[in-house]
């Protein structure tokens, strides 16, 4: 009910548009303007920390992302901190599907999955040249307007890199199937950990599976750590590859292992794949099945040419 929806001055907020563990996300109106926004109220308090100076560190990035101007980055607008010590983010609001919907219907190509990637790539260069960190890369933070734009949104988690958490200090913070290592151990996050998320969110469009699922984040964590991600390749056929050794370098468990940047994952997606597609589980089989054949026919044939003379022979007494 409208009743139950937080106060926001400024803005008339008439429905809810999604519900998550870190925050709530509401349709709204700004009333100077009448134009419709979204307002992400995020989880958690800072009103019994001692962080004036946080807060004050939260506005001014706020004033930081409401420049931003990139086709591939959605608008902020506005943020603050409410009465109770919850933060918001007034951002656009886009109408059109998620990555997350887009690919429920239809797993991505890989040439689709590459588009998409550099768009994400220019997206989080621009974002990371302001010294900011979005930390919640996942498809249903991706719209998917078009095969020529999509769109990175919802901010909510994202801070400078000095910035104190004014959220779960100390713990992990993110989407679990989509967090890096070093975020699931509660540690600062770098550009690494962003291409890690983006990592995991291609993994899933092409495969339809996350390299992870567990839903403990205790499980999640030693996963990470300890198994090794499977190709993309063994649940999709036609990927190449050089673009599932991509998906593995962006999905190392170790920071220094993985793409450094965006503009250098960037350079190797723009590569054009020289080597074959790399077969299926099923194809390799199959495959190994075939040689088995192969190599047991050879047997035979070398058995009955080295048999010839000794049969000639007998024969012939």
């Amino acid at each position: 009910m409208k009743t139950n929806f937080p106060n926001i001055k400024g803005y008339e907020i008439t429905s809810l548009l999604g519900q998550g563990g870190m925050g709530s996300v509401f349709l709204a109106k700004e009333k100077s303007s009448s134009r419709q926004v979204a307002i992400k109220v995020i989880s958690g308090s800072i009103a019994d920390s001692t962080a004036n100076e946080a807060v004050v560190r939260f506005k001014r990035e706020i004033k930081v992302c409401a420049s931003f101007a990139h086709p591939y980055v959605t608008k902020i607008y506005d943020g603050g901190v409410q009465s109770d010590g919850s933060l918001y983010l007034v951002m656009e609001y886009i109408q059109g599907k998620s990555l997350l919907e887009k690919v429920d219907e239809q797993l991505l190509k890989e040439s689709e999955a590459r588009s998409l990637a550099l768009k994400m790539c220019e997206a989080l260069s621009y974002v990371h040249a302001q010294d900011i960190f979005h930390r919640d890369i996942k498809p249903a933070n991706i719209i998917h307007l078009s095969e020529e734009r999509s769109i990175l949104v919802d901010f909510g988690l994202a801070f400078p890199t000095d910035m104190t958490r004014l959220t779960e200090t100390g713990n992990a913070v993110g989407t679990l199937q989509t967090m890096a290592p070093e975020q699931l151990q509660g540690k600062d996050v770098t550009a690494a950990s962003d291409i890690y998320s983006l990592g995991a969110t291609l993994y899933y469009c092409v495969t339809g599976h996350y390299p992870f699922n567990q839903e403990n984040i205790i499980a999640m964590a030693a996963g990470v750590q300890q198994k090794t991600i499977p190709w993309a390749a063994d649940f999709q056929k036609g990927l190449s590859r050089k673009f599932c050794r991509i998906l593995q370098k962006c999905l190392a468990p170790k920071v220094q292992k993985r793409f450094q940047s965006a503009r250098e994952l960037e350079k190797a997606l723009v590569e054009k794949p020289t080597d074959e597609v790399v077969p299926s589980v099923s194809a390799k089989a199959a495959k190994t099945k075939e040689q088995s054949k192969s190599n047991l026919s050879t047997i035979i044939l070398l058995i009955l040419i080295i048999s010839l003379p000794l049969g000639w022979k007998s024969y012939r007494a």
